[in-house]
């Protein structure tokens, strides 16, 4: 079973209009990830399922405090409104502890996978001038070799 989310991007962008397309499918990808029994909200299983992969262990009154925090229908649960709000909307959740910890722990897995994508894809590639320079180099080198083979040759009696 799966669920669909009904508010298109244009209306997301209406209510944050500082978050960028790309930045709403990645937190509308997010919030999916954790909705295991789809049904558009994150209960207290799921939020201590998500702070468990996020490296972050809570006790159950810390997460209901923590969802308590963020739940703005007063359900015990977190919306897929309240989770944009977590991340960069209206409403300043940036600093209440489940935002706390849910956008640092997106930087680390973001510098972690940007270190990874680094490693893999190898040394950056050089610019046309950098690569310029380093043939006139070896041409310079090739040269004064040869001036000096040249003027040792010369030398020999």
């Amino acid at each position: 079973m799966s669920w669909t989310i009904f508010t298109p991007v244009a209306e997301i962008k209406k209510v944050y209009p500082g978050l960028s397309d790309e930045k709403i499918s990645q937190t509308v990808k997010n919030f999916k990830e954790y909705d295991l029994d789809k049904n558009g909200h994150l209960d207290l299983h799921e939020v201590n399922l998500m702070m468990e992969k996020l490296g972050q262990t809570k006790t159950r009154l810390e997460l209901n405090q923590m969802i308590a925090e963020v739940d703005t229908s007063n359900k015990g649960v977190i919306t897929l409104n309240d989770f944009f709000r977590l991340v960069g909307g209206p409403g300043g959740l940036e600093s209440t502890q489940f935002g706390r910890i849910y956008q640092s722990s997106l930087g680390k897995l973001a510098s972690f996978h940007e270190e990874a994508i680094r490693k893999a894809a190898g040394p950056p590639a050089k610019s046309q001038e950098e690569i310029a320079a380093e043939k006139l180099e070896k041409k310079l080198q090739a040269s004064q070799k040869k001036a000096k083979a040249r003027s040792a040759a010369s030398e020999k009696p």
